[in-house]
């Protein structure tokens, strides 16, 4: 039985994997990044590889973040006293098995993420500075380029990331252990927003929190999702409560997802006319595919969550839609991956004539300050916009529910935390970001 669990699980990874590939050979081969260069051409397996690492570096980032998401907040651990008997009487209730194999899982993942980093820095290089794998020199140019340039600086960054997450996801066995390895896992993907595509431009603020957003919740979606999977055959009684908690966290990821790839397609195509480019029918391509995991994700809620209580053929269904959905998120990788090697319609670079205040804070300087000003200016980070939407809504729907049981909330504490997340909200989005660039006095009202 277990082996054959065993093979199951490295069917439902094979299965991810592979189409991630495959898909991302296609995308590449549709969009052109793949064509030799007429000048310094670092040869097909670069060209090629490139994308193929960049997907597989994806899904493995992917699976670090989404064992530990289950580990912190999805997994029930059994708790046992002193004489190993359970320390509570709920305690007994929990199977537990799945708890410290989501964190060895973990470690794995990183490891393997860790050595494909390295590769993806050695590819990257190669691409950007049109030098050959096989160049006597190549060591000593990446070496500089690692060290030296921003780029550079930013994947072995994640490199070091990703070796420290290794190491620390095999010897962590709390929670409390899991968040915080959690915590820098999620660090990486700060640096890899950073070397996403509009990251020079005028809108490169923008930018870097949609792209920040959109990776985190796609690691968050879809490495639980492939975790989940990996951890069937020992999640016992838990896979109920555990799918149930997924699936609710899957929504926000739907959400975070969607939103911050409509901003990020917005920035990049930047006009209807454009999204007839290859760059544009990809982004196309994605989102009719992020629609189909929402329309699976729901047929889950509908049809699967609500009776897996019941065992039986709620399960079977259950599995072999997270096999179907999981094809399909190896194919939104593959996407993705290629989408990163695809020139964009709006070009990735600095302005030719900055201003001044261009250059000291990459943006135009604003109007003069009056009270009115205010409340007009607004310049939009995702990440704080989406997290105050959510802290909204969260904190409503849970009033409403209050209500509906017929419990009773005090209305001023409703509005208290209302008007201090539309605080929060103009505080992280309109005057005092817009001026706190340029002004030391809106910066210290931000």
């Amino acid at each position: 039985m277990d082996r054959r669990v065993t093979w199951q699980a490295a069917g439902r990874l094979a299965v991810l994997l592979g189409v991630a590939v495959v898909v991302a050979l296609g995308a590449v081969r549709f969009s052109g990044a793949a064509l030799p260069l007429a000048l310094g051409d670092p040869g097909p397996f670069v060209r090629w590889g490139t994308p193929v690492v960049s997907a597989l570096r994806n899904l493995l980032s992917a699976g670090v973040v989404g064992c530990l998401v289950l580990a912190v907040g999805i997994l029930p651990r059994k708790v046992r006293a002193d004489d190993g008997a359970p320390r509570r009487s709920s305690s007994a209730q929990v199977d537990g098995r799945a708890y410290p194999a989501a964190l060895t899982l973990a470690g794995g993942f990183a490891i393997a993420w860790t050595i494909v980093n390295v590769l993806h820095l050695a590819l990257t290089y190669s691409r950007a500075g049109r030098t050959r794998l096989d160049d006597p020199t190549f060591g000593e140019q990446l070496f500089s380029f690692a060290t030296e340039v921003t780029l550079g600086r930013s994947l072995l960054a994640t490199v070091i990331v990703a070796a420290c997450v290794s190491v620390l996801a095999l010897f962590v066995a709390t929670p409390t252990g899991a968040a915080w390895t959690l915590a820098l896992a999620v660090s990486a993907f700060a640096f890899q927003s950073a070397t996403g595509h509009a990251s020079q431009n005028s809108s490169h603020e923008l930018a870097l929190s949609s792209l920040f957003l959109h990776l985190l919740g796609a690691a968050v979606w879809i490495g639980a999702l492939l975790s989940l999977a990996l951890l069937a055959g020992r999640l016992g009684r838990d896979a109920a409560p555990a799918v149930r908690r997924f699936s609710t966290l899957a929504g926000w990821c739907l959400v975070a997802v969607g939103v911050s790839g409509l901003v990020s397609a917005a920035l990049r195509v930047g006009s209807l006319e454009d999204v007839g480019s290859r760059y544009g029918l990809l982004v196309l391509a994605k989102a009719g595919l992020l629609a189909v995991l929402g329309l699976i994700g729901l047929a889950h809620r509908l049809a699967v969550v609500r009776r897996l209580e019941d065992g039986g053929r709620a399960r079977v269904l259950l599995w072999r839609l997270v096999a179907v959905e999981l094809a399909v998120m190896g194919a939104v990788s593959g996407v993705a991956s290629a989408l990163a090697s695809t020139p964009t319609p709006v070009p990735d670079e600095p302005p030719s004539a900055p201003t001044p205040a261009q250059i000291v804070t990459g943006h135009l300087l604003p109007p003069e300050l009056t009270f009115e000003q205010w409340f007009v200016q607004w310049r939009w980070d995702v990440l704080i916009a989406f997290a105050c939407a959510a802290a909204l809504f969260v904190y409503l729907r849970w009033v409403a529910r209050l209500h509906r049981r017929g419990d009773s909330w005090p209305v001023g504490r409703t509005i208290a935390w209302v008007l201090g997340i539309l605080v929060l909200a103009w505080t992280g989005n309109g005057g005092p970001a817009m001026y706190g660039h340029v002004l030391f006095s809106a910066h210290m009202v931000q």
